[in-house]
């Protein structure tokens, strides 16, 4: 009987031995299981990270370029007004006139421009004569929305 004992009383210890070994392993496993979904969920947030400061960073550099584009697209329309008004002055009798373009950019972006024109013969004429010249010098205006435009004359009382 001692052996029968033996066998069942070997049996009950294997059983227990696996039953003790089961929930370690279990345990071991559910530990890593844990460790590789914390690793994955790091580094998608990491890489999620990552690709919103690119985003991010293009959206500002295309900005930056989309400002610099339109300040070098008005300074070519202002190069260009100067320029062709002073050819039309130069072609109608009013040579070597004084052309300036000045500029007050408000914080919104909107542009007044303000044309000072000064000849000795513009001194001279009438209000009509010069409500007229200032309507021909202000087909040069380039037209935008964010564009304003007057037109002046630099008299000198002699």
């Amino acid at each position: 009987m001692d052996s029968v004992f033996d066998i069942v009383s070997l049996k009950k210890e294997i059983h227990l031995k696996e039953m003790v070994f089961i929930p370690f392993e279990m345990e071991e496993k559910m530990k890593n299981y844990i460790k590789k979904n914390l690793l994955f969920c790091l580094s998608a947030f990491l890489l999620a990270s990552v690709i919103a400061l690119c985003i991010t960073g293009t959206v500002i550099g295309q900005s930056r370029i989309n400002d610099e584009e339109m300040e070098t697209f008005y300074q070519m329309k202002e190069d260009e007004m100067v320029c062709e008004v002073r050819r039309y002055l130069n072609e109608n009798g009013f040579r070597n006139s004084g052309v300036a373009l000045t500029r007050v950019t408000d914080a919104e972006g909107n542009r007044e421009y303000t044309l000072t024109v000064h000849h000795d013969r513009i001194d001279v004429m009438s209000d009509e004569e010069r409500n007229d010249l200032k309507n021909r010098l202000s087909a040069f205006d380039f037209l935008t929305e964010e564009c304003s435009f007057r037109h002046e004359f630099l008299i000198v009382d002699k």
